[in-house]
């Protein structure tokens, strides 16, 4: 196969991929929306007894957990790191090639 074909099927495959990562994190996002309010409610459910704060801090901590779970999702769908991604790394390749044959060219 020639370059441009491969090419072109690198980058559907690529982009498949990626509207697969954000059909993903838009369900999760659904569950998110709709499962939040759900543990919520369940503070207003707990009766007062001993045990109720740990119940109160444990519905807490999964709430913060899965919050910080989606904001983590989001940035790996949407936020892709411009720091250290494959354009950096050719960028830096060319660059230390061309420092390469300045110092021959001066040698």
């Amino acid at each position: 196969m020639n370059k441009r074909i491969m090419d072109n099927i690198r980058r559907y495959v690529y982009a498949k991929e990626r509207v697969k990562g954000i059909r993903i994190f838009y369900v999760h996002l659904v569950l998110f929306i709709i499962g939040i309010p759900s543990i919520l409610a369940l503070i207003f459910l707990i009766e007062e007894s001993d045990q109720r704060s740990f119940w109160i801090w444990l519905i807490l901590t999964t709430v913060i957990t899965w919050a910080i779970g989606m904001v983590v999702h989001a940035l790996l769908v949407f936020g892709k790191p411009r720091l250290f991604n494959k354009k950096w790394e050719n960028r830096k390749i060319k660059e230390f090639m061309e420092e390469e044959e300045e110092v021959q060219i001066w040698e």
